[in-house]
C-alpha cells in the first residue's frame, strides 16, 4: 500500500547554513585571540598599558588585512567579538571610537563577500529596527549639541549587534568567539590583579584604566554561558572539569569587579537558566553554594576588605537607597519632574547629561537606559523602548518554550534589568542583548505515515530555514 508524507519541523537551535554537522573549535580563530591578548595584558601587567594597545592594535591591523585579502569577514567580526572588552581598555590610547569604524570595517566585508547572511539579517526587523533608531538618534543628538559623540555610542551598541548576528552564520566561529570574550577577561583580571581595590579597575603606569561594569559584564557573560546547557555555548559540553573550573574562575571574577549593576544581570540570567534550564538546576545549586563558600571565607582575608564593603553597601540593611545606587535615587527621583517639564518628546537627543545637572544637581550621565530614553525623548522613547523590549522578550521567550535553549531570553531578561542601573548603549552590554535577538534555525524532515505495507520511514532532511518567532 501507498504511504502519505507530511513534514515535521525538528528544530534545531543551533543549526547554521555554513555550520558542520558537529561543531568544534575554530582554532585559528583561538591562536589569533591568545596572539592579542597574551602578550597585550603581560605588557599590561609590567606597567606599560600604552605599549601593550601598540601591541594590540597594530597586530589587529595584519589580522584584519589578512582576513580581508582572504575574504574572511566571520574572522574579522569573530576577533572583534572576543577581544571587545580588551578594546574597552586599550581604545583610550588610539582612537577611542575605533570600536564603531570597525564594526563599520566588518559590516562592509560582510556586505562584499557574505551577502546572502546580510540579506537576512536585512530582514530581520527587530535587528534594523535597532540599526535605524541607533543611527537617527545619533544623527539628531549631533545637530542638537554639535557634538558628533554625542550618543555615538549607540552606533556602537548596534553595529555590534549587527556583526553578532551575521556571525552567528559561522557557529563554530561565533562559539569561539564567545568563549574568547571569557579568556580575555580572565586574562585581563590576572595582569590587574594587585594593581587596584576593585578588579578591573586600576592605576597602571600612571594611568587609570578599566572599568567595574566593563570587566563585570563580560565575567557575568561567562559565568552564565559556563552554566546553561551545559556550556555548549562556548563548546564545553564534553569538558565538565573545564566547565567547572570556568565557573569558578568567572564567578570570582564577578564577585571581584565589585560591580554591581553586573551582579544583577547575572542573578537575573541564573533565574532564567533555573526556570528552563531543568537539567542544570543540581549543578547551579553545586556552583552557587560553591561560590558562596569561597566568598564568604575570601572576605575574611585582607585582600577581600573591598567585596565585603560592597557587599554590605548593596546588601546590608542600615545603608541609605542613596549610598546604596551611588546617586541613582537621586535620578530617579528627579525623573517625574523632567518628564513633566517634557512629557511629550522629552528634552532632546543628547542632553542627558545637562537634563541630570538641572534636576539631580551633577552633570553625569544618567544611570539608566529608561532614565535617558525618557528625558531625551520623553513618552515617545520610552514607548518605543517598552515596544522592542516586548517584541526581543517574545522572540526569546518562544524559543525558551519551544526550543527548550534559555540563552536568547537569559541575554534578553539581564539586558532589560541592567538598564536600570545604566545606559546599556555599549558594544559590553550589547552582546547580551545581541544573544538575546539571535534567531534560531530549525531543519524540517519529511516522514512517511505507514500504512500497512510498511513504507520507508526514515526521516529524509528536507531543507533548512529560519525558526520564526510564534
Amino acid at each position: 500500500m501507498s504511504a502519505t508524507t507530511f513534514p515535521i519541523p525538528i528544530p534545531q537551535t543551533f543549526a547554521a547554513p555554513r555550520a558542520a554537522a558537529s561543531l568544534s573549535l575554530d582554532k585559528g580563530l583561538l591562536y589569533e585571540v591568545l596572539a592579542l591578548l597574551v602578550p597585550a595584558w603581560a605588557i599590561v601587567a609590567s606597567g606599560r598599558p600604552s605599549a601593550a594597545a601598540v601591541w594590540y592594535y597594530g597586530l589587529l591591523a595584519v589580522f584584519f588585512l589578512w582576513h580581508w585579502v582572504h575574504k574572511q569577514p566571520h574572522r574579522v567580526s569573530g576577533l572583534l567579538l572576543a577581544t571587545l572588552p580588551a578594546m574597552g581598555v586599550f581604545r583610550n590610547y588610539f582612537f577611542y571610537n575605533s570600536p564603531q569604524v570597525f564594526y563599520l570595517f566588518a559590516l562592509l566585508l560582510w556586505a562584499e563577500f557574505r551577502r546572502n547572511e546580510v540579506r537576512q539579517m536585512l530582514r530581520d526587523r527587530l535587528v534594523m529596527g535597532l540599526i535605524g533608531f541607533s543611527v537617527l538618534y545619533w544623527w539628531l543628538s549631533f545637530l542638537i549639541t554639535t557634538d558628533y559623540s554625542a550618543n555615538l555610542r549607540a552606533l556602537e551598541l548596534s553595529l555590534s549587534i549587527a556583526g553578532i548576528t551575521l556571525l552567528y552564520s559561522e557557529q563554530s566561529t561565533f562559539r569561539t568567539a564567545l568563549l574568547g570574550v571569557g579568556l580575555g577577561i580572565l586574562l585581563q583580571g590576572g595582569s590587574l590583579m594587585g594593581y587596584g581595590e576593585r578588579l578591573g579597575f586600576a592605576t597602571v603606569g600612571g594611568d587609570l584604566i578599566g572599568n567595574p561594569i566593563s570587566f563585570g559584564v563580560p565575567a557575568a557573560l561567562l559565568f552564565l554561558l559556563s552554566i546553561a546547557g551545559n556550556g555548549r555555548w562556548i563548546l564545553l559540553k564534553d569538558s565538565p572539569l573545564w566547565r567547572g573550573l570556568l565557573v569558578g574562575l568567572s564567578g570570582m571574577a564577578l564577585l571581584l569587579s565589585t560591580s554591581r549593576g553586573s551582579w544583577l544581570m547575572a542573578i537575573a540570567g541564573l533565574i532564567v537558566i533555573f526556570a528552563f534550564d531543568r537539567k542544570q538546576r543540581p549543578a547551579l545549586i553545586l556552583y552557587m553554594l560553591g561560590l558562596l563558600l569561597v566568598a564568604a571565607v575570601f572576605t575574611q582575608t585582607e585582600q577581600g576588605s573591598t567585596l565585603s564593603w560592597y557587599l554590605e553597601k548593596t546588601f546590608g540593611g542600615d545603608v541609605t537607597m542613596a549610598k546604596r545606587t551611588t546617586g541613582r535615587a537621586e535620578q530617579w527621583e528627579a525623573f517625574p519632574a523632567i518628564l513633566a517639564d517634557s512629557p511629550l518628546w522629552g528634552h532632546g537627543p543628547g542632553m542627558a547629561r545637562h537634563v541630570a545637572a538641572e534636576y539631580a544637581g551633577r552633570y553625569l550621565a544618567l544611570h539608566s537606559l529608561y532614565l535617558q530614553l525618557g528625558a531625551e525623548l520623553g513618552f515617545l522613547g520610552l514607548l518605543l523602548l517598552t515596544v522592542f523590549a516586548g517584541f526581543a522578550l517574545r522572540r526569546a521567550w518562544y524559543y525558551a518554550r519551544e526550543f527548550n535553549e534559555p540563552v536568547p531570553l537569559l541575554g534578553a531578561v539581564a539586558y532589560f534589568t541592567v538598564a536600570l542601573s545604566v545606559p546599556a548603549i555599549d558594544g559590553a552590554t550589547g552582546m547580551f542583548l545581541g544573544l538575546a535577538l539571535l534567531r534560531m534555525r530549525r531543519t524540517v524532515y519529511r516522514v512517511a505515515r505507514v500504512s500497512s505495507a510498511g513504507a520507508d520511514s526514515t526521516p529524509r532532511p528536507m531543507f533548512e530555514g529560519e525558526g520564526t518567532p510564534a
